[in-house]
């Protein structure tokens, strides 16, 4: 191929999109013919793959802030519970206390009680006895 040749042959390369599309069929894999499709399809590939990796730290950090929410949900729980644990306790313990109180008191009362029915069954002997004293005796009266 001359000068003259070549020179014709690039003109028609730069100018005629046909012949072009022919001489690159020719000297051209279909791998690297096809190549900026398959980079623009990587291209959209990457910027999706971007996009999900975008959304997956929003969601990640909408999961980070609603655990840290349900932490501190918890905790202002378990003090809750706490609290009311010591204030039920606290009044168990005066109920408590307070039933002892009366529980004594009536131990007390039922001790006077049983020394009161003890004086009472006492006495009551006491006159069996006399009446039993006086039966005989009107035995014996009657008797001789």
């Amino acid at each position: 191929m001359n000068a003259a040749e070549r020179e014709r042959f690039l003109a028609s390369l730069r100018t005629d999109d046909d012949f072009r599309a022919a001489v690159r069929r020719e000297l051209l894999t279909e791998e690297l013919l096809n190549l900026p499709q398959t980079v623009a399809s990587l291209v959209d590939a990457v910027a999706q793959q971007r996009q999900d990796l975008t959304d997956l730290a929003q969601s990640v950090a909408a999961l980070v802030d609603a655990v840290a929410q349900q932490r501190q949900d918890f905790t202002d729980l378990a003090r809750s519970v706490a609290e009311f644990m010591e204030r039920t306790i606290s009044a168990v313990q005066e109920g408590f206390a307070g039933v002892r109180a009366e529980l004594s008191e009536m131990r007390s009362e039922m001790g006077e009680m049983r020394s009161d029915m003890d004086a009472g069954f006492t006495a009551v002997q006491a006159k069996f006895d006399q009446i039993n004293a006086d039966i005989q005796e009107l035995r014996k009266r009657l008797a001789s």
